[in-house]
């Protein structure tokens, strides 16, 4: 048996932030994950779908691109993907949230939660208005 020490995202001595790095503006910024005033330990942002009917996705750590979160199989749904890191090792293996354009997400870290695959889920906030032809 091997025990894995989180140290970067789970130290709660340390307050982290966390932040989106996501294919919606290429990951050239980062999108907030804000703390939950009422749940500590919960930190919630959204994604709006832009180009493609999917984003895709990452978690960064203190802005540090050497402390990224990010599950352990590639296009990871809801839910799914086994939560690796914080390290510089998830090159190509992404969350993929998958909707229509325009479409509004809630992406919701849980630190607290006991299954790795349930660490990061998402739901769906607001639909895209109805794009007349």
């Amino acid at each position: 048996c091997r025990t894995v020490v989180y140290k970067y995202a789970y130290d709660s001595r340390t307050k982290r932030t966390y932040h989106l790095a996501c294919s919606t503006n290429d990951f050239k910024e980062f999108l907030p994950l804000d703390p939950d005033p009422l749940d500590k330990g919960i930190f919630k942002g959204e994604v709006t779908l832009a180009k493609n009917n999917c984003a895709w996705f990452q978690i960064v750590v203190d802005e540090d691109w050497e402390k990224t979160l990010y599950p352990g199989t590639k296009d990871a749904n809801s839910g799914e993907g086994f939560l690796q890191g914080p390290d510089d090792n998830g090159h190509g293996l992404n969350w993929q949230i998958v909707g229509r354009r325009g479409d509004t997400y809630e992406v919701v870290l849980d630190t607290k939660q006991e299954d790795r695959h349930k660490h990061v889920t998402w739901t769906l906030l607001r639909r895209a208005a109805a794009q007349s032809s």
